[in-house]
Formats: structure tokens, sequence, C-alpha cells
């Protein structure tokens, strides 16, 4: 059996939990506000949420597996805690109208076989976000990044002052970003209203240490767009 930690929702008429260890039946709209101690947690179901999909606000998750689709308004996955393994299998799929991941605090090792997206449309209504959207948004710690399926931005709207967002978006450190398969922008419009330009699969404000790639990393601009006060190691 495996043990978890239960608090209370901080959203009144949502469920706090909402995985359990190994063969999860996780119904639509049951995502919000996991608060949990675990050592396994398994989706192969559906996760949807008009908000996050799923959500790590202060505990402590051993692994975390997802064969098949988490998924939320503003972003798939969002951590505030420790993730120590995050597995995002072939048939997986991560996805946020945001950002696919947003972690602000603490994930050991990441792989991506599967589908991190993000896609911001019109049609959701997110004309007037001030920032776009980014497929993985790091604000804290990722040791270890291995990507060998699909890590994409996409963007149906010119209105965001701060440009596209990219593939991936480090303010944090990123100790080694391996990648085999695929990161990539693309914006569908004249992008005219940006401010700080447009699509650059991966923006580094903060630290990658490593970046090691026999992939492919395109962007509707740029590839690679690191800051002048970022650091980035030997790509």
């Amino acid at each position: 059996m495996h043990a978890f930690k239960q608090h209370s929702s901080r959203t009144p008429g949502q469920l706090t939990i909402l995985a359990v260890a190994i063969a999860s039946t996780l119904a639509v709209g049951q995502a919000q506000a996991l608060q949990l101690e675990a050592t396994l947690l398994d989706n192969s179901t559906i996760i949807s949420d008009s908000n996050t999909g799923f959500e790590n606000p202060e505990g402590t998750i051993g692994k975390l597996n997802n064969s098949g689709t988490i998924s939320g308004y503003w972003a798939g996955i969002n951590n505030q805690g420790t993730i120590t393994s995050l597995n995002n299998s072939i048939t997986g799929i991560i996805s946020g109208d945001y950002a696919g991941i947003e972690n602000y605090s603490a994930i050991t090792t990441l792989n991506n076989s599967g589908i991190i997206n993000n896609s911001n449309s019109n049609s959701n209504s997110n004309s007037n976000f001030m920032f776009g959207g980014r497929a993985i948004y790091n604000q804290g710690t990722i040791t270890t990044l291995n990507n060998s399926g699909t890590i994409s931005n996409s963007n149906n709207n010119s209105n965001f002052m701060f440009g596209s967002g990219g593939a991936i978006y480090n303010q944090g450190t990123i100790t080694t970003l391996n990648n085999s398969g695929t990161i990539s922008n693309s914006n569908s419009n004249s992008n005219s209203n940006f401010m700080f330009g447009g699509g650059g699969a991966i923006y580094n404000w903060g630290t990658i240490t490593a970046l090691n790639n026999s992939g492919t990393i395109i962007g509707s601009d740029y590839a690679i767009y690191n800051y002048s006060n970022a650091t980035l190691g030997k790509v």
C-alpha cells in the first residue's frame, strides 16, 4: 500500500485527491488541488480540469507516470513541491492552454517520450495573456530533462506583450537537458504586437548547465534564445 497525506482542498467544490497508486481510474474534472505524499502515482486515463489538470502544491511524489492525458485550461501539471521522477510515456499527453508543465520547486528527473505541449488560441479566449504560452515553464530546478518525444508550443494569437513563450522557458536551473526528439515553437500569425520577439524553441533566463542535442530544436524565429544575464553551457 502506498501512503499519502491528504489536506483540505484550497478550492471549494473541487476534489482534493485525484490519483491513487497504480491503475488509477480518474474521472474528468477531478484534478484540482492535489496535495499528498506518495511513492508512485500512475495515470492511464484522462485528467482534465478547468484550471490545472494535476497540482502538487507542497507534497512529495516519488514517481509520477503518465500514459494517458493530463490537461488543464491553465496548466497540465503544476508542481510547487517535489517530484523525484516524472515520466510521460510514448502514449502520454500533458497539455495546458498556458503551460503543459509548470515547475516552481524541484523535479529531479523529467522523462518525456510522448507529447508535452501548450496551445494558446483565440477560441479559448486567451487573447489578452501578457505572456505567451510555454510547453515547459521552469522557475525551480529540473536536474535532468530527457526528451525523446515532442515538446512543442503553438500560439494562435498575436496579442502577447512579451512574446510567444517558447517550448521550454527557463527562469530557474536545468542541470542537464538531453534531446533526441523534437523541441519546437510555432506561431500561426504575424505576431505584430509582440513587444519582445516571437518564436524561440528554448528561452533561457536562468541556467542550463549542459544541453546535449541529437534531435531537432526549431523555432519560428530562433532555436535557442539565451538572455544576456543567463548561463548556457556547452551545446
